[in-house]
């Protein structure tokens, strides 16, 4: 399993769960930042302000998008750890995202 493999990180969990309704799947979570985490590849680098703050977290190394709990999940590569922390925000929380370029 690599890193950014959906169940790696717990994303669409709800797909394999008995009590998800396939026939009524919709998307659950509103918002500009949801709508771009949902069309986001995993692997890139994005920066992310959250709603009420001015500091602008990242580099972050996105992994993946729950569409069901709003969970947008990131790879922190600041050198807090060697393989860098894991942070899971609610992406009706992001304020803006900045995408680094490509390259």
């Amino acid at each position: 399993m690599g890193l950014f493999d959906d169940k790696s990180c717990g994303c669409d969990h709800f797909e394999h769960d008995p009590k998800f309704d396939h026939k009524h799947k919709k998307h659950h979570c509103k918002g500009c930042a949801c709508e771009q985490l949902r069309a986001l590849d995993p692997g890139r680098l994005v920066f992310v302000m959250l709603l009420g703050s001015d500091v602008r977290l990242g580099p972050l190394t996105f992994a993946c998008f729950d569409d069901h709990n709003c969970c947008a999940t990131f790879i922190d590569n600041s050198g807090v750890t060697p393989t860098g922390s894991v942070i899971i925000i609610n992406c009706q929380e992001i304020a803006a995202i900045t995408l680094a370029p490509l390259g």
